[in-house]
């Protein structure tokens, strides 16, 4: 079954339920996510995941860096996926994390 792939483009990880976790929505079944990257501003990585789940929270952003909440702003993310038949794709853009 196919599942267009998706990122939102801003998320609030204010723990009230909704939008708290910045994760990659849907894809192709039995896609794997290579690796999962989120860099702030200045190019450092504050986040990362690798052979995780499309479309599971548990393998998404908090808003969380170095234990503590990182500041709202634009941050860059990376996705590289492993497809289906061995094809792989990169996927690159931003997120607005909102506090």
């Amino acid at each position: 079954m196919y599942t267009p792939l998706a990122l939102p483009n801003a998320f609030s990880p204010n723990g009230d339920g909704r939008n708290d976790i910045f994760y990659v929505l849907g894809g192709p079944a039995g896609s794997v996510i290579k690796h999962f990257l989120i860099f702030n501003r200045w190019g450092a990585e504050v986040f990362g995941v690798h052979d995780g789940a499309p479309g599971d929270p548990a393998f998404g952003w908090d808003g969380r860096y170095g234990g503590t909440a990182a500041p709202a702003g634009v941050y860059v993310y990376e996705v590289v996926m492993s497809l289906p038949g061995g094809r792989v794709q990169q996927y690159k853009g931003t997120v607005m994390l909102v506090r």
